[in-house]
C-alpha cells in the first residue's frame, strides 16, 4: 500500500449520524492520497458498528472507555503515516477543496506550523475562530460572570479579543479551536503530541502555544471553510459535567504555563461558579416542583 499524504484523524464518542456524514464529506471532498482513523471512545450508540459496516476503507480503533480527546487524537496521530496530519471533529463536514486549501497553504508557507479553516454554522453564519492566547483578565471575567456586562466585553474584545471581526480573510493567529487542525508530521516530531493530561477543553490551546514557542506561525484560513455543527460530544457528556471538566482543563493550562498562583485563583473561581451553578439548579428543579404540585 502507498503511504499517504495525509492522515485524517476523527475522535469519535456517541455521535453515530455526524460521523457518518464527517465520513461522507471526507471521502466525497478529499483527493490527496489519504487515511482515515476514527477513534471510538467507547460509544454506545453503535457508532463502532456503523464504521465498520459502510466504512471498509478506515481504519477503526476502539477503546473500552472515554479516553478524553487529547489522548483519542494521540492513538490515531501515533499510527498515522501521511506527511500532514489532520484533526477532525466528527460533528464537522469538509467542504470541496478544503483540506486542499489547507495543504496548500502550509506548503507554500513553510514557517507556518498549524492552520484551521473557517467554522461555519449549519445556518451560515461564521464561528468565531482563532484568537489570542487566554488571558488572566478574561479568564476572571468570565468566571465571575462580568464578562457578561455588554460595556466589559466590548472593552475585553477591542483590547484583548480576537484582533480582528472579519472572519473571511486569512490571519495570523495564536489559538485555534480544535474542531479541525491541520499540522505536519516535521511539526509533531519537534512540539510533541496533545498533552494527554488534558480530557477535553484546552489541549488545543496549548499545543498551539508550543507550536508558536518553537518557532511556527500559525493561522486561521478565511477562505477555506468546514461545516461545524460544535459541541455535539459536550452536550451529550452534560453541562454539569462539561464545566468541571472545562475548569480542570484551565487550571492544568494556567498552572503549566503561568504558575501556581494564576493557576490557583482562577481554580478557586471555578469552584465558586460550579457551587452557584449548582445552587441555580437546584432552585429550578425546586420551582419546577412546586409549579407541578400546585
Amino acid at each position: 500500500m502507498s503511504r499517504p499524504v495525509l492522515s485524517i484523524i476523527i475522535v469519535n464518542w456517541n455521535t453515530r449520524d455526524l460521523l457518518a456524514r464527517c465520513l461522507d464529506s471526507v471521502e466525497s471532498t478529499v483527493e490527496a492520497p489519504h487515511e482515515i482513523m476514527v477513534v471510538d471512545n467507547a460509544s454506545e450508540d453503535g457508532s463502532a458498528e456503523m464504521v465498520q459496516r459502510r466504512y471498509s476503507n478506515v481504519e477503526m480503533i476502539m477503546n473500552d472507555r472515554n479516553l478524553g480527546f487529547a489522548a483519542a487524537n494521540n492513538q490515531g496521530l501515533r499510527r498515522a503515516r501521511g506527511d500532514f496530519l489532520m484533526i477532525v471533529n466528527s460533528d464537522l463536514e469538509l467542504l470541496p477543496g478544503s483540506a486542499a486549501g489547507m495543504m496548500d497553504f502550509m506548503k507554500k508557507h513553510p514557517d507556518v506550523g498549524m492552520v484551521g479553516p473557517k467554522l461555519i454554522s449549519p445556518d451560515g453564519t461564521v464561528q468565531v475562530n482563532g484568537q489570542r492566547f487566554p488571558t488572566f483578565i478574561r479568564e476572571v471575567l468570565g468566571l465571575t460572570r462580568l464578562y457578561r456586562n455588554r460595556f466589559i466585553r466590548e472593552w475585553h474584545d477591542m483590547n484583548l479579543g480576537p484582533l480582528r471581526t472579519d472572519f473571511r480573510v486569512d490571519a495570523e493567529v495564536d489559538a485555534l479551536a480544535g474542531a479541525c487542525l491541520l499540522t505536519t508530521r516535521a511539526v509533531v516530531d519537534v512540539v510533541g503530541l496533545l498533552d494527554e493530561r488534558f480530557f477535553m477543553y484546552y489541549e488545543d490551546v496549548d499545543w498551539c502555544l508550543r507550536v508558536k514557542q518553537a518557532g511556527w506561525r500559525v493561522y486561521y484560513l478565511g477562505d477555506v471553510g468546514v461545516i461545524h455543527v460544535a459541541s455535539q460530544s459536550a452536550i451529550k457528556y452534560g453541562l454539569p459535567k462539561a464545566n468541571a471538566v472545562l475548569f480542570a482543563s484551565q487550571y492544568l493550562y494556567w498552572r503549566k504555563h503561568h504558575g501556581l498562583l494564576r493557576a490557583a485563583i482562577l481554580r478557586l473561581l471555578s469552584y465558586w461558579l460550579l457551587a452557584m451553578l449548582c445552587v441555580k439548579r437546584s432552585l429550578r428543579k425546586l420551582g419546577r416542583s412546586r409549579s407541578a404540585q400546585s
